[in-house]
């Protein structure tokens, strides 16, 4: 496969929270790793750090996720909400 050159990043944030992270604030994101696993398609991942500090309970509920994307041509899209998951205790 080819390699290509994209720039990914994302950010999980609880519903229930203030956050609503803007393309301004993504770019002090860390990159996401990304794999090819097809022609025209990669896998990205992200590992986030989570604190001692953090109560437990926060991360129970509905979290959204908060992706800006830069192509290969240098083209760029933001989605603010680009995906939802619920955590359950």
């Amino acid at each position: 496969m080819p390699e290509r050159r994209v720039g990914l990043k994302g950010v999980a944030w609880p519903a229930r929270s203030e956050l609503d992270p803007t393309e301004a604030e993504m770019r002090y994101v860390e990159d996401a790793t990304c794999r090819p696993v097809t022609d025209v398609a990669s896998r990205c991942t992200c590992t986030p750090e989570v604190t001692r500090e953090e109560p437990a309970g926060s991360a129970e509920g509905t979290w959204y996720v908060s992706v800006p994307a830069t192509a290969e041509d240098g083209g760029t899209a933001f989605v603010p909400r680009a995906a939802a998951f619920g955590l359950t205790p």
